[in-house]
Formats: C-alpha cells, sequence, structure tokens
C-alpha cells in the first residue's frame, strides 16, 4: 500500500480520489502498459558497490573470481512533490495499530537484497515508489509531475535494469555505428575522408596522401566511436557526423584551403565550409610553430592556454585563449568560432606572428 503523510490513500475504485490519488493512479497505469509482459522489474546495486574477489574449489587447484554483492537496505520512504504539493510517501505490506503508543507500525521498515530484487506485476505500489519515488534509484521515472525531494546531488546505490531498453539500445548503437562505418570505408572519397578527418582534429590529416587514406579512415572511426562512448548521447554524435558528411557530399562546401592565409571573411560561406577553413588555418599555424599549447599537464587549469610563440628573447609570449576541452584543438576552435570578429582578430594575430617568425629566420640564413 502506498501511505502519504502516513494515511492510506484509497487507489481502489471509489467514487472519487484527490489529485494525488489520480497521479498516483495513472503512472501505475502507465507502469502496467510499459512493463506488460517484462515482469519481474529488476533493481540491482550500483556498479561501484560490487567487488570481486577469487574463491577455489575443493582441491584449492582452480581459481575463479566471483562478484560480491554487499547487503544493502533499501529505505521505503521518501519527500515527494505530486500535484505541486510537498508529502511524505511510503511504501509498506501491512500496518497494525499499536493500542499502547497509539500509533500505526508499518511493516516491512526496509528492503534487504543481496544481488538483486524483483517487483512481479501484482505488486504495483512497490513498483511505482521505486520507479517514481526513490531518491537513491537510477534509471527511475521521475518527471515534472512527480519530482523527488532532494537535499543534495542525487546518489544513487541501486539502479533499474530494464532488459528490453538495454536490449534496444545496443541495437541503435550498432545501427548508428554500421552507418558511420560505411560511409567512412565506403562512401566518401579521399578527399572527402580528409575533410572530415581535418574537422574532427585527427592530427596532421592535412598532410595525409591518397595513398595514406586507408590509415586516416581507420583513424577517423576510431575517434567518432570515442566522442560516441564519452557524449551523453551516441545517437547525437553519429547523427551530427552523418549531417556533416551529407553537406559535404552534396557539394555546399569548398576543399580545405592549401595555403596559410584563407580569407578571414566568412560571407557566403556554409557552417562546414568555415569549420574547415578555420580547422585547416589552426592545423597549418601548428606546422610553423607559431603557435603552442602550454600547461597541459598542469593541474591549475589558467596554465593551460594556447598561446603566441615568441619570436625571440624581446619578444614576450601572448595568450590567444584558454584550454577548457579535452582536445586542445577543440578550445582553439570553439574560441575562434564565437564570431566572425573574433576569428579575424586570432587570424590577424597569428598571421602576424608568423610572418615575424618568418623575418627572423630570414636574418639568421
Amino acid at each position: 500500500m502506498i501511505l502519504i503523510n502516513n494515511e492510506e490513500i484509497n487507489l481502489g475504485t471509489a467514487l472519487e480520489h484527490t489529485e494525488i490519488e489520480e497521479v498516483i493512479m495513472q503512472k501505475q497505469e502507465v507502469i502496467k502498459k510499459t512493463f506488460a509482459g517484462r515482469f519481474p522489474l529488476k533493481f540491482t546495486l550500483e556498479d561501484r558497490y560490487i567487488s570481486k574477489t577469487k574463491t577455489t574449489d575443493a582441491t584449492f587447484q582452480n581459481t575463479r573470481e566471483i562478484l560480491v554483492y554487499p547487503s544493502r537496505p533499501i529505505s521505503l520512504h521518501s519527500q515527494v512533490v505530486i500535484d505541486n504539493e510537498r508529502v511524505e510517501i511510503r511504501y509498506c505490506k501491512s500496518r497494525k495499530f499499536n493500542e499502547n503508543k497509539q500509533t500505526f507500525i508499518n511493516s516491512p521498515k526496509n528492503l534487504v537484497f543481496k544481488t538483486t530484487y524483483d517487483v512481479n506485476q501484482f505488486d504495483i505500489d512497490l513498483a511505482f515508489f521505486l520507479l517514481y519515488c526513490h531518491p537513491n534509484i537510477s534509471g527511475n521515472l521521475e518527471g515534472d509531475d512527480i519530482k523527488i525531494v532532494r537535499r543534495a546531488a542525487p546518489e544513487y546505490f541501486y539502479k533499474f535494469i530494464d532488459l528490453y531498453k538495454n536490449a534496444t539500445e545496443i541495437i541503435e548503437k550498432d545501427k548508428h555505428e554500421t552507418t558511420t562505418k560505411y560511409m567512412i570505408y565506403n562512401a566518401l572519397t579521399n578527399e572527402e575522408i580528409k575533410s572530415m578527418a581535418i574537422l574532427y582534429n585527427i592530427p596532421n590529416a592535412n598532410m595525409k596522401t591518397n595513398d595514406e587514406s586507408d590509415t586516416l579512415r581507420v583513424e577517423l572511426f576510431d575517434k567518432i566511436k570515442e566522442l560516441a562512448r564519452k557524449a551523453a548521447s551516441y545517437e547525437n554524435t553519429h547523427e551530427l557526423f552523418k549531417s556533416k558528411c551529407d553537406e559535404l557530399v552534396k557539394g555546399k562546401t569548398n576543399k580545405p584551403k592549401d595555403d596559410k592565409k584563407p580569407p578571414v571573411d566568412p560571407n557566403g560561406e556554409t557552417g562546414i565550409d568555415r569549420d574547415l577553413r578555420i580547422k585547416a588555418f589552426i592545423t597549418d599555424s601548428m606546422d610553423t610553430d607559431a603557435i603552442s599549447a602550454q600547461g597541459l599537464n598542469s593541474a591549475q587549469a589558467d596554465k593551460k592556454r594556447w598561446i603566441l610563440r615568441n619570436v625571440d628573447n624581446n619578444k614576450m609570449s601572448v595568450e590567444i585563449c584558454r584550454i577548457t576541452h579535452e582536445d586542445p584543438l577543440e578550445s582553439l576552435y570553439t574560441h575562434m568560432i564565437q564570431s566572425e570578429q573574433i576569428e579575424k582578430e586570432t587570424i590577424e594575430l597569428i598571421t602576424n606572428r608568423i610572418a615575424e617568425r618568418e623575418a627572423v629566420m630570414q636574418k639568421i640564413t
């Protein structure tokens, strides 16, 4: 049963229901329809609480690794906001009135399990509580109409395992990855692969020849998989790659510029044109040693920055921007792409330093 503020509520066939009861009944119907044929619902501990140990058989000859699940109780009460009203919600199987204390005793006080805990279709109240109201379960169905009250950031001890959803996600992930793989290895020409590799900051992509395109394809595919693995949505990563490829293949973009001083006026360019031009310029600038990523191994964020390298001892290094991305090239690109004015100023700054360095080298020779 479900208790609201320690009072049993009516989720049966009463003629009238409160607004809170209506919301709860609606969510229970959602559970029944969503997970029809997929009961029991499974809950388990978060991976970080599960340890591994080795054990031997009776002969002490063979060892094997086993998982150790610590016994941890699941609290059965929570604070939630339902229909804009903050209430205490509790699940229990039974309650008895204690004559001596003049109060109800709810049972059980918590659930305890060691590996997984299964909830069948006959205990829809418990399924509702765990999926919508428990503050320490990840993968729950908390939404706008039922919000869990937390004193701090969520701390998840348990997780809901939706085997059907997990299997569907694996199939969808494979489908997106297969599409990306086909485009990289079959659909794109060598020049198009080179352009996409520049967009995705593959080292020395602009220096690769057609004979090295196979290597570039492998590096590009690995980069997309890595980005998808780290992204909040792998689907967005693959869709973004596909959209950039489509724009490139349809002829909406020019090939990357070979000169080191690309035009700074981006009027009339498509977005991918500008991306390619800026990233090609950054790569060319690195090849001249005019710019440098500094402090990459520093623990202090303000030490990580892109600088103009000094021409001689009388010339101070100038900071271009801070490095805030895992990939330093992405930070410089993000800085330049903010606006046409910042792009123009940065290109002029770097181009002037290149000219200064070339002038110094000519004097030396």
